[in-house]
């Protein structure tokens, strides 16, 4: 298999592979570009349907997609040890002005890159346990 990498115009679809205890990896569904047999079947393993690059997400009152519900009900595809689901990322801002740290908590549950990595950002408060980042006088 050649190990080259290049952009398509063909769509591909990021998914979530939820397994039975709630974990979930993402996975990469592009259209395989029949002009090149060559290439068919090769995504990358970091995110193939096959992946096992799982991590830990809080589920709303413990309940995720598995076999025990059939897939949230047929929402997600049944596979072998867990399911695979359509996803949405929604890119938006939760708060517009500082909040309580267990506020914070409460409302976040996943980190973000290190803001200093992506230029624009300027820290504006740091208590030891929270740090406020502002980009465009927003809050991010």
């Amino acid at each position: 298999m050649p190990d080259n990498w290049f952009w398509t115009r063909k769509s591909c679809s990021v998914k979530a592979k939820v397994n039975d205890d709630g974990m979930v990896s993402i996975v990469h569904q592009p259209v395989l570009m029949s002009d090149h047999p060559e290439y068919e079947d090769t995504i990358d393993l970091r995110v193939h349907p096959d992946n096992s690059n799982f991590f830990k997400v809080y589920w709303k009152n413990n309940v995720f997609p598995n076999a025990a519900n059939s897939c949230s009900n047929g929402a997600c595809q049944t596979i072998s040890l867990g399911c695979i689901c359509d996803i949405e990322v929604i890119d938006d801002q939760v708060f517009n002005s500082i909040k309580p740290e267990n506020k914070i908590i409460e409302e976040l549950h996943i980190g973000a890159m290190d803001p200093q990595t992506l230029g624009s950002y300027n820290q504006v408060l740091n208590t030891g346990d929270l740090e406020v980042w502002h980009k465009n006088d927003g809050y991010d």
